[in-house]
């Protein structure tokens, strides 16, 4: 009977201890910054990979002229994802995110869960036009840990045209 309670407290701890590894501050910001790295790169079908089946997405760009909504689910974001990156891939830029304000709640009953909350700050220039567009984003995400990984389940953005300087 101890061997039993022994093993039960060892693998809550394991769970909540892998939990904490991944789905914490810092593992949100590897996790980002990998899915960053990707639409860079342009595998959007690598970062449609860390989406979870349920994805649900809100995004209210304030950034252009109009705001532009974007809701929908893993399919929709996919057909989305899949067309930026390939036009990144294509489009001679550079481009730097920057991540503030971090932070990461996790509930001790849901401990493959976390959700997460940051400013990004994001600057692309695009090569050879001498065009720059700056933004910032109010972001909301849930991370799930599944046994695939660490997969996206939610996002709610509020995008905004940063100040020039």
């Amino acid at each position: 009977m101890k061997k039993v309670i022994v093993l039960l407290v060892l693998g809550a701890a394991g769970i909540w201890g892998i939990g904490g590894l991944r789905l914490g501050e810092s593992g949100a910001m590897r996790f980002l910054a990998e899915m960053d790295s990707q639409m860079t790169e342009g595998n959007g079908e690598k970062v449609c990979g860390m989406f979870h089946e349920d994805l649900q997405v809100e995004i209210s760009d304030h950034s252009g002229e109009t705001t532009a909504e974007i809701t929908g689910g893993k399919k929709e974001f996919c057909e989305l994802t899949v067309a930026a990156a390939a036009s990144l891939n294509v489009l001679p830029h550079t481009m730097n995110v920057e991540f503030t304000d971090v932070e990461a709640k996790r509930d001790w009953l849901h401990p493959w869960t976390s959700e997460v909350s940051y400013l990004e700050n994001r600057s692309l220039s695009i090569t050879g036009a001498n065009v720059t567009v700056r933004t910032v984003s109010e972001d909301r995400i849930t991370l799930v840990h599944t046994l695939s990984g660490v997969k996206l389940r939610k996002i709610r953005s509020e995008v905004y045209k940063a100040d020039a300087t």
